[in-house]
Parts: structure tokens; C-alpha cells; sequence
């Protein structure tokens, strides 16, 4: 990077001055409107590094504004510089107000925003952060990195050789996301390109959004019905599993029926023997208030699984509810954001072709654009929104199809606390006959005169038991047939939901088919436009491995890397303070740099003034050659602490390097070969290069 020229307009002193650069260049100043006529004040530091700084990168010293570089009674400002890198020119362009044009090979760099045009500026020179670091050795602009401390200078050093890596590593991958992208076999010119072309294709596009819509309608409607048969064929499944338990109930009573018909027409023909009857009737009644206890024990497991089958349904209705207002609230901001939009385009087209607020015109371009991108945005929020309307509905549905079923589940359970209840009242009689066998145990005389009283009443009881055998019979029979009945409405129920689901299925298809024809006419649309702009789809498979393998190697290299590289920047920092008889050394204490001044080695702390400053500017140079790196080096305030006789050492080691050097000596009127010496002379507030 060598600046070739420069040109500078109402810059702070200067009101129109030029300059052609050479190899090595020493600007002095003279300040006549100073009695003493010192060279403070002149202009010097405003072509080195304030005008250079400024249009290379817009920046502005700490304490100043863009406004603060304006010349006195001026409305704006204008640097112009030319540099060479790599065999092309560049020319860069920065005005106060806001404006950059930067060429390459008198070819403008078009770009929408001036930050994209920095970029570009920053990928071929390096940012402002490195430039200042070691292409300036200035107190305010510059930054000295010795002067920021020993841990500093190690983290710095540090940081800087892993940036290195990460630098060209981030290139490397950059270069290898550009060839992928840019694969042969991802070309975009399959298809002949023309403007008719692009104009059937939107008109088919509207044309596809149109069929979604009434599709989408569809949809919601078959979607709807195949809810409606769902919650019918689980009400009539809620119905067998109720008339199921009943006929399992009604099934145990049965038995336990017959059981007692034979215990009482056992008792009948053992009435011979009450003792033995009584007994035995006591022995049958244990066993009958057993089994109407496992029954009490099985309907309640059943009572808690349906509890909890209501406790699982009754979260997940929670969290449909919250899904529910979540989706009802961001329906309502994404309505507020479309609005927004809305109203910023309609703001910009009521302002013209004029800003309100600064009055100055506005870019059709960027106003075109901006439009675009609101409109695009308001496409993607409503989209989003029917979405979420739909999304809504359905949640909307699955809510009132669990509280159906909760509902179910309760009835349910109460039908099932009456069968318990049931149970219980049976317990209680079995207990109570119990104990009336017991009492007939101890009358046992009287139970025996009786025996032809209890035999009538045993044949009551057989009769008894016998028509609730027939009731039993009879209410299984009616179930079974309600059960069939109801399978066969789930059958039937099962079929139409099939076809519904079909036809819903069906409907989703044509709705996916057209969402992807759209998004594939979106893309094949995008496409199109940016085959306009796109030609070169030229890298191989090959391109690619190669740089995969590359950052294989790299990532393995960069320990070893750094090793060398710091024993490699203090040789080549040695060979630069050669002439002067100073020497560093890096360390692995904590020190890291210490200095060598002919028999004395001193701490970076203990040098003087200038040799601080001669070290800095040796220290810069050798970084940048240790990465093979040319270029210009800005030199300002704090050269004023060497003396001339160094300072001019400090020229001739220049001038073996590969830079180029733009100086601030103040006073030099020596003269140097094979140095370009400018002398900045202010008179009655305006500063001339002579």
C-alpha cells in the first residue's frame, strides 16, 4: 500500500492543498503567524495522519467531530488520495457531509451505503484498529503497544499472531463458502433468461397464492368435520368401555347369584343339622364379603386411572389455554407491526423526493428499495399471521374435543361411585347376616325348631335370587346389544372419518404441493433477478477439497507457528537497532521483552524518551515485515523526542525497508538523499506545502 498522492480542501488550515508522495517523506512546518514563527500549528499532523486517516477510513481523533475538520467560514470538506496496492491504483473520495466514492482502476465501486463501500476498503487495506496500530506512530492516533505494559504487549502479540491464523482462516473459509456457493454445479444458467419469462412467472405466482387461499379455506372446513367425528367416535367409545363395565359388573352379580342359590339349597338339605348349616352359612358369608371387597378394590383402580387420565387431560388443556393466549397475543403485535409498516411507506410516499428533516434529496433507489422490503416484510408478517389464525383455530378445537372428554371421564366416575356404593350396601347386608347367623349359632335349639320356617324362607330367597338372576341376564343382554350397536356407529363413524381424513389428507397435499410450487417459483424468481447480476459459477469439487484440507493443515501449523515467529521478530528487530547498539530478547518470564543497551540490560520502562520511541517505530516496522507485509507508515508526534542524529538513523534503516514513510520532524533542514522533504508554511490562518 503506497499513497501515491493526495489532494485536501477546506481541511482544518488547509484550504486547497496537493502533494505527490515518494519513498521516504519528511514534512516539516513553519507557523508565520507565530511570533516566534515555531512549527506548532502549521498543518503538519493535519496532511499526515488527520487528512490521510479521514479518507481511508472516515475516523476522526478522540475530542473532535467531523464538523471540528471543516475550515473556518466553510460548508464542507474534501480529501482525495490515491494509493497503490498490488499493481492497482485506487482512488478514494471522502467529503464532510457524508459522502465516499472509492475506484479501482478509475472503475467506481458501486455500493448502496457507504458501509458496504468501507468494507470493501477495510478487506483491501486493513481496518482502522491495525493501520493505527502499526502504520502509525503518533501519541493520539497511533497506539504504541510497548507503551500499554508487558502483560499488554504479551496478550497483544499473542492475540496478534493467533489473529493471523483466525485472519487467514476466516479467508480460507470465506474462499471456500464463495467456491461452494459459487459451484459449478449449483449454476443458475440452466434456463435462458429474459424479462417475459420473469413476468409469466410472477403472473403464475399470483395465480398460485389464489388456489392456497380457497384451499386453505377448504382445509379449515374439512378440518372441522374430521374433528366433529372424532369426538363422536370417542363419546360412543366412552359409552362401551361405561356399558362394558357394567356387563363385567352385572356378570359378578350373576355369580355371586348362583353361589348363594346353591348355599341356600345346601342350607335347605342340611336343615337336619342346623348347627353344621349355620356354620357353613357363616364360612359362605366371609367369602361373600371378600369377593364384594374385590369388587369395591377393582371399581376403585378404575376410579384412579380415570382420575388420572383427568389429571393428564386437564394439564394438557392448561397448556392448549396458554398456547391459546400466547398465539392470540402475538397475532395482535404482528397486526401492530404490520400497521407500523404500513404507515412508514405510507410516510415515505408522502414525503416525495425530499427529507423533511435535513431537506436534501432522497435516493428513488434507496426509497424503491426500502419500500420493497417493508412491503416483503408485511407479506411475511401476514403469512405468519394467517399461520398463526389457523394454528389458533385448531388449538381452539383440540380444546373443546379434551373438555368433552374430561366431561366423560367424570360421568364416568360417577357411574362407577354408584356401582361402589352399591358394593358398599352389599357388604353392609352380608355383615349383617353374618352376625344374624352368629346370633342363630346361639339359639342354636330355636334355629333348629324353626328349620321348617327357614327352609320357606331359603326357597324365598332362591326365588329372589333366581329373578335377579333373570334381571342380571336380562340387563347384560341389553348391554351386549348397546355395546354392538355402538360398534358399529364407530365402524360406520371409523369409515366416514377415513374418507374425511382422505379428502383432509388430500386437501394438505394440494396445499403442500402449492406451497412448495410457490416457494419453488419464489426461488426460481429469485433466481432469475439475481441471474441478472451473477455469472461465474466456475469452481470444481477440487476447489473446494483443497481448501478443506488447507484449514486441516493450518489449525495443525499454528502452534509451531507462533514459536518461530516471535524468535523470527527478534531477529529481525536486532538487525534494525543494529546500527544503534541496542538488542531485545523475548522471554518466557514476566518481563517477556527486555532491552539491551551495549553492556546493560534494562526493562522497556528504563529507556528514555527516545529510545522508547526509536524502539516503537523499529518494532512496528519488523511486525509488519515478519508478515511480509509493505506499505506506507505514518509518522507524527513523538518523533520530536529523538534527536536529529538518530532520527536520521532512524531515515536511512527506512530506507532499506520495503515502505513507504510520511515523517513529522519538526525543524529538519537537513538534507537527506533519496528523501522527499516538504515544508508546510502557515501565513494569516492558511497553510501552504512548499
Amino acid at each position: 500500500m503506497i499513497i501515491k498522492k493526495i489532494e485536501i480542501k477546506n481541511l482544518q488550515l488547509l484550504k486547497s492543498v496537493s502533494g505527490d508522495f515518494g519513498k521516504i517523506n519528511i514534512i516539516s512546518g513553519k507557523n508565520l503567524d507565530n511570533p516566534n514563527n515555531s512549527g506548532n500549528g502549521s498543518g503538519k499532523s493535519t496532511i499526515v495522519l488527520r487528512a490521510i486517516l479521514f479518507a481511508l477510513y472516515g475516523h476522526v481523533e478522540e475530542g473532535l467531530t467531523l464538523k471540528d475538520l471543516i475550515r473556518f467560514n466553510e460548508k464542507e470538506a474534501c480529501v482525495e488520495i490515491e494509493v497503490e496496492k498490488d499493481n492497482k491504483i485506487y482512488k478514494i473520495i471522502r467529503k464532510i457531509p457524508s459522502e465516499l466514492r472509492v475506484y479501482s482502476d478509475d472503475n467506481e465501486i458501486q455500493a448502496n451505503t457507504s458501509t458496504i463501500k468501507q468494507r470493501f476498503i477495510d478487506e483491501v487495506f486493513g481496518d482502522v484498529n491495525f493501520f493505527r496500530s502499526y502504520r502509525c506512530v503518533d501519541i493520539k492516533n497511533g497506539i504504541n503497544i510497548l507503551d500499554m505494559g508487558i502483560v499488554s504487549v504479551r496478550k497483544t502479540l499473542m492475540g496478534f499472531i493467533e489473529g493471523i491464523f483466525t485472519d487467514i482462516r476466516t479467508r480460507l473459509l470465506a474462499q471456500k463458502t464463495e467456491r461452494e456457493k459459487f459451484s459449478k454445479d449449483k449454476r443458475l444458467y440452466q434456463f435462458y433468461l429474459s424479462e417475459k419469462k420473469l413476468k409469466v412467472l410472477e403472473d403464475g405466482l399470483q395465480e398460485i397464492t389464489k388456489t392456497t387461499e380457497e384451499i386453505q379455506i377448504n382445509l379449515k372446513t374439512q378440518n372441522t368435520l374430521c374433528n366433529d367425528l372424532i369426538i363422536n367416535e370417542e363419546t360412543f367409545l366412552s359409552k362401551i368401555a361405561i356399558n362394558e363395565h357394567n356387563i363385567e359388573l352385572d356378570t359378578q352379580n350373576l355369580q355371586k347369584n348362583q353361589i348363594n342359590i346353591d348355599n341356600y339349597k345346601q342350607k335347605i338339605e342340611e336343615l337336619k343339622t342346623p348347627e353344621k348349616e349355620i356354620k357353613t352359612s357363616l364360612i359362605d358369608y366371609e367369602s361373600k364379603i371378600k369377593q364384594c371387597n374385590f369388587t369395591v378394590e377393582d371399581v376403585n383402580k378404575t376410579i384412579n386411572i380415570i382420575n388420572s387420565d383427568i389429571i393428564r387431560d386437564r394439564k394438557l388443556l392448561e397448556k392448549l389455554q396458554k398456547q391459546n393466549t400466547t398465539l392470540e397475543v402475538e397475532i395482535k403485535e404482528d397486526a401492530k407491526k404490520t400497521n407500523h409498516l404500513k404507515a412508514e411507506i405510507n410516510t415515505l410516499n408522502e414525503l416525495g423526493n425530499k427529507c423533511d428533516k435535513c431537506k436534501q434529496d432522497i435516493n428513488p433507489e434507496i426509497k424503491e428499495q426500502f419500500i420493497i422490503d417493508n412491503d416483503f416484510e408485511m407479506a411475511e408478517l401476514t403469512e405468519k399471521n394467517n399461520d398463526n389464525i389457523n394454528n389458533l383455530n385448531i388449538i381452539k378445537k383440540e380444546i373443546d374435543t379434551l373438555s368433552t372428554k374430561i366431561r366423560n371421564d367424570e360421568n364416568m366416575i360417577k357411574e362407577l361411585q354408584n356401582n361402589l356404593d352399591r358394593e358398599q350396601v352389599n357388604i353392609k347386608s352380608f355383615n349383617k347376616e353374618n352376625l344374624e347367623q352368629l346370633q342363630k349359632q346361639q339359639n342354636l335349639e330355636l334355629a333348629t325348631a324353626n328349620a321348617e320356617s327357614d327352609k320357606n324362607k331359603y326357597l324365598e330367597l332362591i326365588e329372589s335370587c333366581k329373578k335377579q338372576t333373570n334381571d342380571y341376564s336380562q340387563a347384560i343382554e341389553e348391554s351386549k346389544e348397546l355395546v354392538l350397536q355402538y360398534k358399529e356407529e364407530i365402524q360406520k363413524l371409523t369409515s366416514l372419518l377415513e374418507i374425511e381424513t382422505d379428502v383432509l389428507e388430500d386437501l394438505k397435499n394440494k396445499k403442500d404441493t402449492l406451497y412448495n410450487k410457490e416457494k419453488r417459483t419464489c426461488l426460481f424468481i429469485a433466481k432469475l433477478k439475481e441471474a441478472f447480476k451473477f455469472s461465474e459459477y466456475k469452481y470444481s469439487k477440487s476447489d473446494i477439497v483443497i481448501y478443506d484440507e488447507t484449514i486441516k493443515v493450518l489449525d495443525s501449523f499454528a502452534g509451531e507457528y507462533i514459536r518461530e515467529w516471535l524468535s523470527s521478530l527478534s531477529v529481525i528487530i536486532n538487525n534494525l537497532l543494529n546500527p544503534v547498539n541496542i538488542s531485545v530478547e523475548f522471554t518466557a518470564d514476566k518481563d517477556f521483552l527486555k532491552v539491551k543497551d551495549n553492556s546493560q540490560t534494562l526493562k522497556y520502562d528504563q529507556l528514555s524518551t527516545g529510545q522508547r520511541c526509536f524502539l516503537s517505530v523499529i518494532f512496528k516496522l519488523a511486525i509488519l515485515m515478519q508478515q511480509n507485509k509493505t506499505g506506507i507508515i505514518l509518522m507524527d508526534d513523538g518523533l520530536g523526542s529523538i534527536d536529529q542524529i538518530n532520527f536520521k538513523n532512524l531515515i536511512e534503516i527506512c530506507k532499506a525497508l520495503p515502505f513507504q514513510i510520511i515523517a513529522v520532524y519538526q525543524n529538519y533542514n537537513q538534507e537527506i538523499e533519496d528523501v522527499k522533504q516538504f515544508m508546510v508554511i502557515r501565513e494569516n490562518g492558511v497553510s501552504n506545502v512548499s
